[in-house]
């Protein structure tokens, strides 16, 4: 009984219809109906984005410590996340559900004949370049994953097995490939042809495709589109900066509440994570002289509103009071330290050593040595440590270079993956948990 009520009600919640701009069978039968579908993929990613991906990353890794109550992040910093943990549950939910959303798109949207609609190939590619996005994420969070190409429309759809992760990467990297030609060489908050190029070297890095990495990365910096901003505080004061290649948007009336989870409750928030505390050595990680600590993390005297904003809080998002600090999914520093670490794998140190010294002047750190190898993907590794820090990539770098057991003191192997949620295996039988939970 319990079985048959959880499909009925998963496969009820698939199914809903939009109210304005999410796609499904019936609303995109027109040119109308297919630009507002896309809109409402871009905010569905967003809705689910902003915690999922900045701070579950840093929790997990020893950039964000718990300091609040709530028992379910308690159990990302200890790595003993439970089965029936909500956030788990919540951002599975939240991935299918997106990528149930770009499916209808990418089902219904090449059957519409207009000839006003002359932005039909682009809305296509834009739909891959989002399912690609949240089965990377999907992947690099359990492992292999159930591969959904089409709506899901009925419960018989649900009962669906796990796919090898290698497929579901060859679907990643085909959607990326495709939708590339198609995207505009600019646009800000939607996917562009650098943001495709860019998530696709991501992709290529985890899988240790360093000469596609390197050519990928290439791309981007030939177009000269992208560059440094002067003062790193800027990246988070100034939305879509010169930086940014794919910066997802939030406004007071679809806030993402980042700054609430870093910020005390005397300004409004809950200071539920923060770079201090037990797990976290972030702090001691700058250098000093390193400019980007105190743009990361306040040093106690600066004044928010009138109040002093207490040492030790982070402050890389600080918009407490509209709550819409927009999430730099992608930004030119990223790409610049991916080019750096697959050049020093393929032999190009003297590349790589400009690109990484490049990010610490505009840190107003002096520019290290040439080194050997080993040496130098070491210092890459740290740079994109305090480069990126609270932006979510701590623990997929520390799981991709296979040093998260050893640096994280993380015993147990089959906890660097998250366990599928229990509600999830309840409603489909052909699921099987990842082994340890």
């Amino acid at each position: 009984m319990v079985l048959s009520v959880l499909i009925e009600a998963c496969a009820t919640f698939l199914d809903k219809k939009p109210e304005s701009s999410v796609p499904s069978e019936e609303a995109i039968t027109n040119l109308t109906g297919a630009r507002a579908s896309i809109i409402g993929a871009y905010a569905n990613l967003a809705s689910g984005y902003s915690i999922s991906f900045t701070i579950f990353p840093d929790l997990l890794a020893d950039n964000l410590a718990h300091n609040g109550s709530i028992t379910d992040l308690d159990q990302f910093k200890s790595h003993n996340i439970l089965s029936n943990n909500g956030y788990v549950s919540s951002l599975w939910q939240s991935l299918y559900q997106g990528i149930n959303r770009v499916n209808y798109i990418l089902e219904k949207v090449p059957l519409l004949s207009d000839p006003a609609f002359t932005d039909q190939k682009r809305i296509i590619a834009e739909a891959k370049f989002i399912r690609a996005l949240l089965y990377f994420h999907l992947i690099r969070y359990w492992g292999d994953v159930p591969l959904i190409k089409a709506p899901t429309k009925t419960a018989e759809n649900l009962l669906v097995s796990r796919t090898p992760k290698e497929q579901v990467y060859t679907l990643v990297q085909t959607d990326l490939r495709e939708a590339t030609p198609d995207l505009p060489e600019a646009a800000i908050g939607r996917a562009t042809q650098s943001a495709a190029q860019a998530l696709s070297a991501r992709v290529a890095l985890e899988l240790q495709d360093y000469a596609a990495v390197a050519a990928l990365s290439e791309a981007i910096l030939q177009r000269r589109q992208f560059s440094l901003v002067s003062d790193y505080r800027m990246l988070f004061d100034t939305k879509n900066t010169i930086e940014s290649i794919f910066e997802l948007q939030y406004y007071p009336t679809s806030a993402n509440g980042l700054a609430f989870w870093f910020f005390p409750t005397a300004l409004g928030g809950r200071n539920e994570v923060g770079p201090r505390g037990a797990g976290s050595t972030l702090e001691s990680a700058y250098e000093p002289g390193d400019r980007r600590k105190i743009a990361s993390i306040s040093p106690g005297n600066l004044i928010l509103d009138g109040k002093t904003i207490p040492a030790g809080t982070g402050i890389k998002y600080s918009r407490i009071s509209s709550q819409d600090d927009n999430v730099q999914v992608i930004r030119y520093a990223e790409v610049m330290l991916i080019r750096a670490e697959a050049l020093a794998q393929i032999g190009n140190q003297t590349e790589s050593l400009e690109l990484l010294n490049q990010i610490r002047q505009r840190a107003g750190l002096g520019a290290l040595p040439i080194r050997d190898k080993k040496e130098l993907l070491m210092a890459i590794e740290q740079e994109k440590r305090v480069e990126l820090a609270m932006e979510g990539y701590r623990w997929f770098d520390l799981i991709r270079t296979g040093r998260a057991q050893d640096v994280l003191k993380i015993t147990d192997s089959k906890k660097l993956v998250l366990p599928i949620p229990q509600q999830e295996i309840l409603i489909n039988p052909n699921l099987v948990q990842n082994e340890g939970y």
